[in-house]
């Protein structure tokens, strides 16, 4: 599997982590673990998954335009936050090497994760599953190619067995805090408009929307921690599809 992040959100990680994953092209945004926009309406499903989205054998993702490897991930430094698979490794992420990750997972299966994500003062855990929207299957270490932006969304798809709060992050090359937009998940399924996608997608963030421009590269779902409890998570991506 090849694999490489990025991540959203204070309650992902504190601010002061954000110069720390700059140095890997990954991103951080800020929030309070709070609630956003969700979609609504969505697509339908084929063999369990979402109708467009396929997974071959350890865990490459095609769906519709978007190509790339799945990767699970956490923070970085591990701030007690568990996961299940094994998460893909900083260093793997940031230089493209083959991760640990999904390579359990066989061609048709939706990709699974699941634990706990840890308490932390500043909302630095945070427990990630995403994919490159560019990225080809070979070489080993194959670059996360840009997305220029077609159609008007996302459809998405989860089985949200922990009822854990999710959220949706697309991303451009930049990162955070200039290419990173956000929008929380109400319901196992729907659809979201690029343009409703928000740089803080949280109750009182004063972010800006996606303009529907800027390429992507890697889009996510975020279990976002909590600063006074810890946040069980366990949920599986059955599919997101641009539409």
């Amino acid at each position: 599997m090849n694999a490489s992040k990025s991540t959203i959100v204070r309650s992902s990680f504190s601010l002061a982590m954000c110069g720390v994953f700059a140095m890997f092209a990954i991103s951080c945004a800020s929030s309070d673990d709070k609630g956003g926009t969700g979609g609504t309406g969505g697509g339908g499903t084929s063999g369990g998954l979402l109708a467009g989205f396929t997974v071959d054998d350890g865990g490459y993702v095609t769906a519709g335009a978007w190509h790339g490897w799945a990767w699970p991930a956490t923070e970085t430094p591990n701030k007690g936050t568990t996961m299940t698979p094994t998460p893909s490794a900083i260093t793997d992420l940031a230089t493209g090497q083959p991760g640990t990750g999904f390579g359990a997972v066989t061609a048709g299966s939706p990709l699974c994760v699941s634990g706990t994500v840890a308490m932390d003062p500043n909302y630095g855990g945070v427990a990630l599953l995403g994919f490159g929207l560019g990225q080809d299957k070979t070489p080993a270490n194959a670059p996360l190619n840009t997305w220029t932006v077609t159609g008007t969304g996302v459809s998405w798809s989860i089985t949200n067995t922990g009822a854990s709060p999710l959220r949706i992050q697309i991303q451009g090359t930049a990162g955070y805090p200039s290419a990173a937009w956000c929008s929380v998940l109400t319901g196992s399924s729907g659809q979201i408009k690029f343009t409703d996608f928000n740089s803080q997608c949280w109750p009182g963030g004063a972010g800006v929307n996606y303009d529907g421009t800027v390429p992507l590269n890697q889009i996510m779902v975020e279990v976002p921690g909590l600063n006074t409890a810890t946040q069980p998570f366990n949920f599986c991506l059955l599919g997101m599809v641009p539409y």
